[in-house]
Formats: C-alpha cells, sequence, structure tokens
C-alpha cells in the first residue's frame, strides 16, 4: 500500500482479478475510489454501500404544476395515499412529500410495481399517474433533475434560456415555476373586461400582454428538439411563454433589437451534455460503456456553453451549471475554468436551501488517462501523457469549489448529481475593448467572432461528403449521397429558417377579426404572429418552403414576442433558428362561409385565454341546458 493510501475494501480489486457482480467495472471502481474515498467525500465504510446503491432502481418521483386546473385535486389524491401507505404492513410501501420542495408539490412513490398495478387498494394511484400524467398536471421526474430549476430561482417576468433543453422535463419545470410566479405575483389578469361569475378552468395567469418573461428552450439535435417540444405539449396554456430552437449551444447567436441593445436573460440553464455515470440505477448498460475517456472528450464542450452563457445572462442574472455525472473533471474543473475565464461571476453557496444531504464540491482530484491516475498536469507531463491543463485542480487557491453541490445516490436514494450556482456580479467586457476596472472573458462573441455554427455545419457536411466518394459501390455511394442529402436538408445540419409577421401589421385581417369577434379594444394585436418557413439556399438565396402555420395565428407573452423579433428579423445578423414556439390561437376554417368577414376561426387550446376579449359569437349555457 503506498504512503498515505486508503485501504481498499475486500470487494475492490485495481487488476480485475476475483469474483464481482456483473454490474461492475473495474476502471469506474479504480477513478472513484481515488475522487470519492481518497479525498473523503465518502467513508471507505460507504464504498460498498455506494456501490450497491448505484445497482439498485431508483424510486418514482413526480412533481405537479401548479398552475393546472387539477393540481389541488392531485395533490389531494397524494396526500390520501401517503396515509394508506402508512397502515400497509409492507414496508417497503410509501407515498411521500419532497420535503425540499414547498406545499406538498413533489412527490416519490416508493412502491413495487406489482403492487401498484395489481392491489386493489392502489388501483386508483396507478391509473391517476396515467391520466394526470398525460394532461400534464403530473410530471415524472428523477428527483436529483429537479434541482437545478429549484436553485435557479425564478421569480415573476424573467427571461429564462435552457441552453441544452431536450428531453423538456427541465424546460417544462421552469415554465412552471414562471408562470407560477407570475400568478402569484400579478393574479389571473384581464380582470377588469373577463366576465363575473365565468367558470375559469386555468389556475394562472390569462394575460399575457405585460412582462411576463419567457424561457427559450435550446436543443442542438432536431430530432431531440422535436421530443423537447412534444414533452411540451402537455402544458398548452403555458405555450405563450416559451420558444423553442435549435443552435449548437456553443455559438448560441445573440438577440438585438433594432437599436442595437441586447436582449440578456435573466436566468441561465447549461444542464450540460455529459457521461451520465450518475444515471447507472436507470441505464444499467453504462456500467459495460464507462471510460474516463469520455469525460476528457467533454470537458472542453462543457466548458464553451457556459462561458457562451456567462455572455448572454445580463448583470445581476443567475445561471446553473450541472450535469448528471460523478467526474471531477466535468464538474469542478470546469467550475474552476468558468471562474477563471469569468471573474466577472461569483460563485454561491446554496446547499443551505435545500434539505437533502448534500457534499461540497472537491478541490483536489485525480485525471485518469489509460488506466493510470495523475494529481497534476505536471506529473502527466512528467510521464509523457498529452493532457488539458483545464482538467486538473487549479494551482491557485480560493475559488471556493466547495460552494459546488454533489449528490451522491446512497445519501438520498437518488441518482447522482452535480450543480454550481453562478451570479454575475459585473458586466463582461468584449475581447479587445479597453475599459478601465472591468474583465474580459474567454468563449464565443456572436457579434464579433465568425459563425462558429456554420463551420461545424461545413466540417459535417465535408465528412458526410468524403464518406460518399469513398463508396466502392454505386449502392453504397447512392446509400452515402442520401445521407448527406438528409442531413443538409433536414435535423441539425439543414439550414430552414422561420420568419414571423405581426398580426399589427395587417390591418386588414385585424379589422375582420375584430368585426366578426367584437373584440375589445386592449386585444394585443401585438402578440399574435403568422409562421413562414424559409430555406436558406447554397447562393445565399431564402426560399419559401412552405406556408406552415401561415394559416395560423400563435399568442405569444410579451417578452417571448420580442425574442422572435429579435432573433429572426431582418436586422439580426445571425437569425435564431425557431422550431416552435407561441400558443395557436386562431386557425383557418376548413370550410368558406361567405357571409362571414374572416376565415380565422378559434382553436380549442386557446379559448380561456381569448373568451375575456370576445363580445360576439359567445353562447352562454345555463345550468341545465345542456340536458
Amino acid at each position: 500500500m503506498e504512503p498515505g493510501e486508503k485501504e481498499r475494501p475486500s470487494g475492490f480489486d485495481p487488476k480485475g482479478g476475483g469474483s464481482r457482480p456483473s454490474q461492475r467495472n473495474r476502471a469506474f471502481e479504480q477513478f472513484y475510489w481515488a475522487n470519492l474515498v481518497e479525498t473523503g467525500l465518502v467513508k471507505d465504510c460507504e464504498w460498498e454501500v455506494f456501490l450497491e446503491c448505484l445497482s439498485q432502481p431508483l424510486p418514482l418521483t413526480l412533481w405537479i404544476t401548479p398552475t393546472d386546473r387539477w393540481a389541488e385535486h392531485v395533490r389531494g389524491f397524494m396526500r390520501q395515499y401517503k396515509a394508506e401507505a402508512q397502515a400497509a404492513v409492507d414496508q417497503r410501501i410509501s407515498v411521500q412529500p419532497l420535503p425540499w420542495m414547498p406545499a406538498d408539490m413533489g412527490w416519490r412513490v416508493d412502491i413495487p410495481k406489482a403492487v401498484l398495478r395489481k392491489d386493489a387498494k392502489f388501483k386508483l394511484l396507478h391509473e391517476m399517474l396515467i391520466e394526470y400524467t398525460s394532461k400534464g398536471t403530473i410530471n415524472r421526474m428523477e428527483e436529483v433533475s429537479m434541482l437545478p430549476v429549484a436553485v435557479l430561482d425564478i421569480q415573476a417576468g424573467h427571461r429564462c434560456l435552457d441552453l441544452c433543453a431536450a428531453p423538456g422535463s427541465k424546460t417544462a419545470q421552469m415554465l412552471a415555476s414562471l408562470a407560477h410566479a407570475n400568478y402569484k405575483k400579478w393574479g389571473r389578469g384581464l380582470e377588469k373586461i373577463e366576465v363575473k361569475g365565468s367558470e375559469q378552468f386555468l389556475r394562472g395567469r390569462i394575460d399575457y400582454s405585460g412582462d411576463e418573461g419567457c424561457v427559450v428552450a435550446n436543443e442542438i439535435s432536431a430530432e431531440r428538439a422535436g421530443m423537447l417540444v412534444h414533452q411540451i405539449a402537455r402544458h398548452q396554456s403555458l405555450y405563450p411563454l416559451v420558444v423553442f430552437t435549435s443552435h449548437d449551444a456553443r455559438y448560441f447567436p445573440s438577440l438585438r433589437r433594432e437599436d442595437g441593445r441586447e436582449v440578456l436573460f435573466d436566468r441561465i440553464l447549461c444542464d450540460v451534455m455529459c457521461s451520465s455515470d450518475g444515471t447507472l440505477r436507470k441505464s444499467p448498460h453504462l456500467w459495460r460503456e464507462w471510460s474516463s475517456r469520455l469525460s476528457l472528450e467533454l470537458h472542453a464542450e462543457q466548458l464553451a456553453v457556459a462561458l457562451r452563457s456567462v455572455r448572454l445572462l445580463r448583470g445581476g442574472g443567475r445561471m446553473v451549471y450541472s450535469t448528471c455525472s460523478l467526474s471531477p473533471v466535468e464538474n469542478e474543473a470546469v467550475v474552476a475554468e468558468i471562474l477563471r475565464a469569468a471573474p466577472c461571476l461569483a460563485l454561491l453557496d446554496v446547499r443551505e436551501e435545500l434539505t437533502l444531504r448534500t457534499s461540497p464540491g472537491l478541490e483536489t482530484w485525480k485525471v485518469a488517462h489509460q488506466g493510470q491516475l495523475y494529481e497534476s498536469h505536471a506529473a502527466a507531463v512528467a510521464a509523457g501523457v498529452k493532457l488539458q491543463r483545464g482538467v486538473f485542480p487549479p494551482a491557485e487557491s480560493g475559488l471556493g469549489l466547495k460552494k459546488c453541490l454533489r449528490i451522491l445516490p446512497h445519501h438520498n436514494d437518488t441518482g447522482g448529481f452535480f450543480i454550481a450556482v453562478f451570479e454575475k456580479v459585473a458586466a463582461y467586457v468584449a475581447k479587445g475593448a479597453e475599459v478601465a476596472d472591468a474583465e474580459t472573458i474567454r468563449g464565443y462573441d456572436s457579434d464579433r467572432d465568425e459563425d462558429g455554427e456554420e463551420e461545424e455545419r461545413q466540417k459535417q457536411l465535408q465528412k458526410l461528403e468524403q464518406a460518399a466518394e469513398r463508396s466502392c459501390s454505386a449502392q453504397e455511394r447512392a446509400k452515402a449521397e442520401a445521407r448527406r442529402e438528409r442531413a443538409r436538408t433536414s435535423g441539425s445540419l439543414a439550414r430552414e429558417l422561420a420568419r414571423y409577421k405581426c398580426l399589427a401589421s395587417m390591418p386588414e385581417q385585424v379589422c375582420a377579426l375584430r368585426a366578426f369577434y367584437g373584440l375589445h379594444e386592449s386585444f394585443p394585436v401585438q402578440l399574435f404572429f403568422s409562421r413562414h418557413h424559409l430555406q436558406l439556399m447554397a447562393d445565399g438565396e431564402l426560399v419559401q418552403t412552405h406556408q406552415g402555420e401561415a394559416n395560423q395565428l400563435l399568442l405569444l407573452a410579451a417578452a417571448a414576442a420580442e425574442v422572435l423579433c429579435c432573433g429572426t428579423g431582418e436586422h439580426a445578423k445571425r437569425k435564431l433558428k425557431v422550431i416552435a414556439g407561441g400558443l395557436r390561437a386562431f386557425e383557418k376554417d376548413r370550410f368558406e362561409v361567405a357571409e362571414r368577414s374572416t376565415s380565422l376561426r378559434l382553436a380549442q387550446e386557446a379559448v380561456e385565454l381569448l373568451a375575456p376579449y370576445l363580445g360576439l359569437r359567445v353562447v352562454t349555457l345555463e345550468d341545465g341546458a345542456a340536458d
């Protein structure tokens, strides 16, 4: 045993000999023994408990959408079944609220699947979970995955950005948090024009004409972006608050108004791509695939995403960097690099805000490369190994890495997670600027740098072209060319853009809608848009590909509308690639009726939001009228 090295438990064999459970990985254990046990984060007597926890399935956890019409009903159900579970003889059965989430709006359901499906006592609970998940009232989500949005501290009117949004659970949580904060501060809205006594189905705001804020949900992959939109579709009443985009997060474009002023975000979530070894409990295949190499490969991309976020964050705003990885290379090493590159940031300690058992961030760690562990960059260089300096522990002290938040699986019966919370305490200065008492930051600047996203696109297309040229047979070449064309015309390599036209710029359409529906004078025409799809050809020409939602009018909150106008307007240097946004409010009727002044009819999902503005075409049914 080397001097200072703790004795490893008998179940650990760094050379891979002896018998071991199937869900184990020698390299994984060697790496995390060095970085969790030897650093004191996990006691050596806890090591086997830690590993055993990683081989167990996760409990079911969920949160309730606070602005949903069925929220109170579902919470009452959960409280009822909490009592039922407490009365059960089976000790495996437990239904408990998440202690750190206010007002019993988050729950943990520890009931074996067989019992939940077959026991008559829990049949209604099982059916309720299925029904209200489909309605968007219940959101099934791993408990630790709820934490980044919880510490993001979203307040009323905030402009929020989720840079790596798919599959969409955290985006939904951000939307619900924003909508709930707006409702608590300003109420339902439109009280002066809404008919008193009318039945109210939504528990949130129905007035989006003020400063309600927005959430921009970004995802680079077109396929995953589609999954993201589908996930949020369960929360249709919140759709006016959200804009979906598809960009490489490292090169997300700056948004500027026509007068040149930049639109910055109050809250940014960087839940970055990672090796995901904190999710071993729900993804056991990762045991076979785990390698320290992936952390080293991801480090630079993770840092680039975080630094891009710093530029997009307003002074006084909050940014959360999070991963579902346990590796310090993806966690504390990235945080240290962020703090070095962006002195305008302060690392916040939010551990006391949560009632979960948490662990502090690491200040020292080892980096693995081809089975060897290195304590410092100098040690790696001495051994002839080339690794980035930034993946090693920082030489300087005082960065405050212990303020980071780690969740270890065996402490709370959860997955593993890492969170760092930053506040922007000073404005940054673009590279090359000479301003006294200000700091510069590294990272991509879309106002000054070349279009990094287009450079990456051309590299990928070139690889596909080379693959087609290397094809040995005509059949293989045809397949390779087809893959290239699919990538070029669809997916993340496509250059299809969207343009939005405001209803306020269509006076004839406005007059027709006002005449037919008797719209109130306060009807916010500036928040309704039609959408047209365009494709940017190789020669730079914009060609309209299809009408898309041009036959619809979409309702957006004022802040979301500003994002669209700034990102897709003619003045934008780099256009925002918007894949969806806004709630369908009006749509073209399939039937032509001569005496109607407009061909647009109300869309069902927007009826409650639009009803207060309607003076005509409204039928009120008395009790019993439908019998």
